[in-house]
């Protein structure tokens, strides 16, 4: 199961040619499809899958803590390099980084090293 038009999509489409594909609209309800027995699987990432199994014990991730690619979360901003939403942007994530500030709400909902 996937929300249309989005990454976990194009994920699914190029690697599980041979599965019965589901597009549901609601990314918000796409766990309590799963939950609920009217889909088997999500592909997303690690830090979605671990917030939504601590909140229904009926969920779980399929990989553990294992992950798919070394690519990790990112940021993306529509907005050309150089410009002061850029510049300001990538000051404010490094100062979330270099206080802490980044690592303590990865740890709140349960995820990071």
């Amino acid at each position: 199961m996937v929300n249309p038009g989005g990454t976990n999509e194009a994920f699914a489409r190029s690697r599980y040619q041979h599965a019965s594909l589901r597009i549901h609209e609601d990314n918000r309800t796409i766990f309590r499809e799963i939950a609920e027995g009217r889909a088997d699987v999500m592909v997303t990432d690690l830090i979605e899958v671990q917030l939504w199994a601590g909140r229904d014990s009926r969920l779980c991730p399929a990989l553990g803590t294992e992950r798919l690619t070394y690519a990790e979360k990112g940021a993306w901003l529509a907005a050309p390099p150089g410009s002061p939403l850029t510049t300001l942007f990538n000051l404010w994530l490094a100062q979330q980084q270099g206080s802490g500030a980044l690592g303590d709400r990865f740890r709140a909902h349960g995820v990071g090293p």
